[in-house]
């Protein structure tokens, strides 16, 4: 999946997801006949807080589509969110309580509640991966998610013509819609580097490079693992990507010398800095990498901000052919100009002038006539058949008589 739909999918999903918290808040609550107070902040709290962390943590590992790994994402998701939205729901009930009076409730206390929901669903992500850059991407989104679903839920908590309940149905879908779309523009454009799955196993898939190496292979455990017919010669672990922070490169070298890898349709045996656009080709499977453009401070952009955000292709260095040697001039007057004829001028020698050219004679063609063919009519039939005329033989010669002898 895109990352550009990963970021749809994910304001979607959230939004969902923090409608069926709602509703499973609003059954518990019912159920046990809880009151408004700090007991149900905390569990409308909890329950949204790890509804939304399930939906982020789960589009986070979508590369790797196991059920397995998808479900044991989610339930880590749903760990993480639920202590961050208790969290929140402790302290922003505490600043709420403190700094509201019976004629004026505080917004900042319910925006702070938010805003540490939020940090604590953004973190998900990043605390499962073990990601430092996916974890500072989180809580920053999450933030910024937190406050506009913050100002959001309490405007359609102090609308008169808004019911309690309804009021909060639509601000946990709010929130939930602000921390996913937040968390997903904020990956979009702090990203430096991703892979973009062409052809083999679900082509189509998009994996932002977060970690200092990246393994790709058919592992359960990798992030972006190729199964099938296409993986039957690859390792568990075949290549993997080295980030060097220093220099800003990448880096590509298979794991064993046996690992077949291709950059650009050659096999390499050592490591390989990558360029924008190279491709990777491991079995069966084709993967281009993509950088993104850079700013003068060196920080990445991306498309929604500036254009597609991507880096133009770099075209590597090929030989360079020598230019041919210039044309030696040809003189027109009668003093010589290069050549062995420099001798005769600096000698004050002249050249004959060249010799004239004959006019060429044109001879001009007259068109043949072309003769319209003859066609033959057939002759008419006659009623009678017909009588070939009698052939007359030619009369016998008499050969002449002999000489008479001669007398002696």
């Amino acid at each position: 999946m895109s990352l550009a739909r990963v970021t749809f999918h994910s304001a979607i999903l959230t939004g969902w997801l923090g409608f069926f918290a709602w509703m499973i808040a609003e059954f518990v609550t019912g159920m046990l006949s809880i009151t408004p107070g700090t007991t149900s902040v905390i569990i409308y709290s909890s329950i949204v807080g790890a509804g939304i962390g399930a939906a982020l943590n789960l589009l986070s590992g979508i590369t790797n589509p196991q059920i397995a790994i998808l479900m044991k994402r989610v339930g880590q998701g749903v760990l993480i969110g639920g202590i961050g939205g208790l969290l929140g729901g402790v302290g922003g009930n505490a600043i709420f309580e403190l700094l509201s009076n019976p004629d004026s409730p505080s917004i900042v206390g319910r925006v702070v509640g938010w805003i540490i929901v939020g940090v604590a669903c953004g973190s998900v992500a990043g605390i499962t991966d073990r990601s430092q850059e996916k974890l500072f991407n989180g809580l920053l989104g999450g933030g910024i998610g937190g406050v506009i679903g913050g100002l959001v839920f309490n405007g359609l908590q102090s609308l008169s013509g808004v019911s309690s309940t309804g009021g909060r149905a639509a601000g946990f879908v709010l929130l939930g819609v602000s921390i996913g779309i937040a968390i997903g523009l904020v990956n979009l454009m702090k990203r430096q580097a991703w892979l973009s799955v062409i052809d083999g196993y679900l082509p189509g898939r998009d994996l932002i490079i977060t970690c200092d190496t990246t393994i790709l292979g058919k592992g359960d455990h990798l992030p972006l693992p190729f199964f099938g017919p296409s993986s039957r010669t690859i390792a568990v672990e075949h290549a993997s990507i080295i980030r060097n922070k220093s220099s800003s490169s990448y880096e590509i070298q298979p794991m064993t010398p046996n690992n077949e890898v291709l950059v650009n349709h050659s096999r390499i045996a050592d490591s390989v800095i990558l360029q924008d656009h190279d491709v990777i080709k491991i079995g069966g499977n084709i993967i281009c990498f993509r950088v993104a453009a850079k700013t003068a401070a060196g920080e990445g952009i991306d498309g929604p901000l500036g254009g597609d955000g991507l880096a133009p292709p770099v075209t590597r260095p090929t030989s360079v052919l020598a230019p041919p040697p210039p044309k030696r001039p040809v003189s027109t007057g009668t003093t010589a100009i290069s050549g062995r004829q420099s001798d005769r001028r600096t000698s004050g020698q002249t050249l004959p002038p060249p010799p004239a050219v004959k006019p060429r004679r044109t001879t001009t063609v007259e068109p043949k006539t072309v003769k319209p063919p003859t066609v033959k009519l057939p002759l008419p039939k006659s009623d009678h058949p017909s009588v070939d005329p009698p052939v007359r033989k030619p009369a016998a010669t008499t050969a002449p008589p002999p000489p008479p002898p001669r007398k002696k």
